[in-house]
């Protein structure tokens, strides 16, 4: 994918996040959480673990891999030859067995962040801005996980990446990784 085509990936993923309602009631909430951390009597060590496991929840809703919004152009085409068929609901679900090939991934790593709003003390807003526009999440296939991990790039981004730039420049260089798309809403992986 070229930066243009991830640039308008990006804006229509935060786009969708901002037109749910409950995923930015949840995001104001872990702002203001995070917000009450850092300003709190707590050790460094404490308040890094804190805003680690809020920034991880910040996205989460449940259930988690229903509610991710990206997906591999790899994991889609593993889901394709699956051949599932749809619920009474006109949803497909990944059978058990079948989801240990895949992995919901955090886009930016919920660690990265942590270190991120420890080292810059933002305040609530722009806290909730960082949520909203790097909490975002992904399934990829065990492949790409394994690729991801040998780059060294399983609890950070890449050397001169920082939050002004696109965070999906995390995969360009990725072996075998061939992109990222929008999870189809009825795709429960």
């Amino acid at each position: 994918m070229y930066t243009n085509d991830l640039d308008k990936l990006w804006e229509s993923v935060i786009e969708k996040r901002e037109s749910n309602e409950i995923l930015t009631t949840r995001l104001n909430t872990c702002s203001m959480m995070i917000e009450t951390v850092l300003s709190s009597d707590s050790d460094f060590k404490e308040k890094k673990d804190f805003v680690n496991r809020i920034t991880r929840f910040s996205s989460e809703l449940a259930p988690f891999r229903k509610t991710t919004e990206l997906i591999s152009v790899n994991a889609q085409a593993y889901v394709k030859k699956l051949r599932l068929k749809p619920t009474n609901r006109k949803h497909y679900h990944v059978p058990a067995p079948k989801k240990k090939n895949l992995r919901h991934e955090h886009v930016v790593p919920c660690a990265f962040f942590a270190n991120h709003i420890m080292e810059k003390q933002p305040n609530r807003v722009e806290v909730y801005q960082i949520l909203l526009r790097f909490g975002i999440r992904s399934i990829i296939t065990d492949q790409e996980d394994d690729a991801l991990r040998k780059s060294k790039l399983t609890k950070t981004m890449p050397v001169d990446w920082d939050f002004n730039q696109n965070p999906f420049l995390r995969y360009q260089g990725i072996e075998d990784f061939q992109g990222l798309t929008l999870k189809p809403e009825n795709l429960y992986p």
